[in-house]
């Protein structure tokens, strides 16, 4: 299985062409790139995205993605670490850096960051929300305001993630026995 096989995720459907010159346009040009096979235009464009915001913590993790199918892990892992500083709950960043340690055979932080996945990815389908920022607090709001079904996806979407994360954190204990 293939490390992006690994990741669970939805595509991103762009609607319009961006507009190159800001950080979102820019981002939104990587994702194009990315989602047509084009690793070396996605990193670019997030990297330039990034030059623009440093704080653009979705820029960092899809640059890392990226940098996954080039199998560039070192960069996964430095990417993750900044989409983490960023946003630090957030399960699916923590899964990657996971995925990222475990191709690396680093077998002791991949089993901590797939703990971390799970811890956060449990207390928010528990609604607890204080592991979500204010963005995660206003998206939640506004699912909940769509109804019970955009909701179980959204519980869902951490769900599988802990899943994954438990799963593979099993495995990698198994292995150390």
């Amino acid at each position: 299985m293939g490390f992006l096989d690994s990741i669970f995720g939805k595509k991103t459907g762009l609607q319009q062409a961006p507009k190159p010159g800001d950080a979102k346009s820019l981002y939104k040009l990587g994702c194009q790139c990315y989602e047509k096979g084009n690793f070396a235009g996605a990193i670019a464009n997030y990297t330039q995205a990034i030059e623009l915001d440093a704080d653009y913590e979705l820029a960092y993790y899809n640059r890392g993605l990226a940098y996954a199918c080039r199998e560039d892990y070192d960069r996964v892992i430095s990417d993750m670490q900044e989409a983490i500083r960023l946003k630090p709950n957030w399960p699916e960043v923590h899964y990657t850096l996971g995925l990222a340690y475990e191709y690396k055979k680093m077998d002791d932080k991949a089993i901590a960051a797939y703990s971390k996945a799970i811890d956060i990815a449990s207390k928010r389908m528990k609604g607890d929300r204080s592991v979500l920022d204010d963005a995660d607090r206003e998206n939640l709001k506004n699912i909940e305001a769509l109804g019970d079904k955009l909701l179980a996806e959204y519980k869902g979407m951490d769900g599988q993630t802990m899943r994954n994360a438990m799963e593979r954190r099993e495995k990698l204990m198994a292995k150390k026995r």
